[in-house]
C-alpha cells in the first residue's frame, strides 16, 4: 500500500498528480480531475478519483487565496508564478466535487473503517470553507486578476517599493524582498517619499501571489537597494494538519525543524497570501481591529 494520510496531499495519487501539474500547470489538468469527482450521483467514486478531486480542489483554494497550511513548497512556488485565473465556475465545480467525496465515496468508507472519520471530515469541511470564503470577492474583482498581455507584465525586483490601494483614497506600502514582501507601518495621506516609507518599521514579511505585482495591481513607485538586514532569509512556522505539531521552515533549503509554540511566537505562518487578503490585513491593522485572515493561520 502506498502513502496515505488525511490531508489531500498525503497519498500517492495526489503526489503523482502534483508532479504532472507543477511540471506543466494548466487549467485543463485541474478541471479534468474535478469533473471526475463531480460526476453524476449514481457513479460510485473510488479512492483514486477522490484523491485527485481533493488535491485539485486544494489547488483551486490556493489560487483563490486560501491555501492549506501544509501546501507543498513545490506547489506554492508553481502557483506563485502561475498565470492561471480562477473563475466562479471552476470554484463551483471544485465545491461540487468535494461534496461528492464527502457525502458518499470509497475514500469516506476507508476513513470510517480506519476510525479517522472525524478528523477527515474536519479536513474536508475546512477545504469547503476555504473554497467558498472568497467566491463573492473574486466575482467583484475578477477584472483585476485577468491575464494581461505579455508586454505589460511587471517583473518583481528586490528593492522595489510598492503602493497598495487600501480604498477610500488611502494607500499602504510594501517592498520586494528575496522571496517575500515586507509591509511597512506607513499609510498615505499624507504624501510620503520613497525614502520616508522604507525608513518606517516593518509590520510583517510574507509570501504573496506573484500576480499582485506582475499584473500591476500593486504598482512599483520606486526602488531602494536592500540593506544586509533585509537580505536575511525569513523563517516561518508550519503546523501539521493532523498531529498539530509545529516546525520552523526555511524556504531556501526546505528544512523543517521541530519547534515548540514558544519558539514559533512572532513568526508568520508558511502560507501564500492573496493580495486582496493582504489589503484587508493592512486596513484592519491601521484601524486597530483583528483580521480574520491572520487569525485563520495564527498559532492559537
Amino acid at each position: 500500500m502506498g502513502a496515505w494520510g488525511l490531508s489531500a496531499f498525503d497519498n500517492d495519487d495526489a503526489q503523482d498528480w502534483l508532479l504532472e501539474f507543477t511540471d506543466r500547470p494548466r487549467v485543463s489538468t485541474i478541471s479534468n480531475a474535478l469533473e471526475e469527482g463531480a460526476c453524476s450521483a449514481d457513479k460510485y467514486l473510488e479512492i483514486p478519483e477522490c484523491n485527485l478531486a481533493l488535491v485539485s480542489a486544494e489547488v483551486i483554494a490556493a489560487l483563490n487565496g486560501a491555501p492549506h497550511a501544509s501546501l507543498p513548497i513545490s506547489l506554492r512556488d508553481c502557483l506563485r508564478k502561475s498565470r492561471i485565473d480562477v473563475n466562479e465556475e471552476l470554484i463551483t465545480l471544485a465545491l461540487r466535487a468535494v461534496g461528492r467525496v464527502k457525502s458518499a465515496s470509497e475514500l469516506k468508507e476507508e476513513c470510517s473503517n480506519a476510525m479517522t472519520i472525524t478528523q477527515w471530515l474536519r479536513e474536508i469541511s475546512g477545504l469547503e470553507e476555504r473554497l467558498a470564503q472568497n467566491l463573492d470577492q473574486r466575482a467583484r474583482h475578477k477584472d483585476k486578476v485577468t491575464e494581461p498581455t505579455r508586454s505589460r507584465r511587471v517583473k518583481r525586483k528586490p528593492g522595489d517599493v510598492l503602493r497598495i490601494d487600501l480604498g477610500e483614497g488611502e494607500s499602504g506600502f510594501g517592498r520586494v524582498l528575496p522571496g517575500t514582501i515586507a509591509f511597512y507601518q506607513a499609510k498615505s495621506p499624507p504624501i510620503l517619499s520613497v525614502e520616508e516609507i522604507v525608513n518606517r518599521p516593518i509590520l510583517f514579511k510574507i509570501w504573496v501571489m506573484d500576480y499582485a505585482i506582475s499584473n500591476g495591481i500593486w504598482p512599483v513607485i520606486g526602488h531602494v537597494p536592500l540593506t544586509k538586514e533585509l537580505l536575511v532569509e525569513s523563517r516561518f512556522f508550519k503546523r501539521d494538519a493532523i498531529t498539530e505539531s509545529l516546525t520552523i521552515y526555511r524556504d531556501s533549503t526546505g528544512e523543517e525543524i521541530p519547534a515548540s509554540k514558544q519558539e514559533c511566537e512572532g513568526l508568520e505562518c508558511a502560507a501564500v497570501w492573496d493580495p486582496e487578503h493582504v489589503v484587508d490585513r493592512l486596513r484592519d491593522h491601521f484601524a486597530g481591529r483583528p483580521n480574520k485572515w491572520l487569525e485563520s493561520v495564527s498559532l492559537d
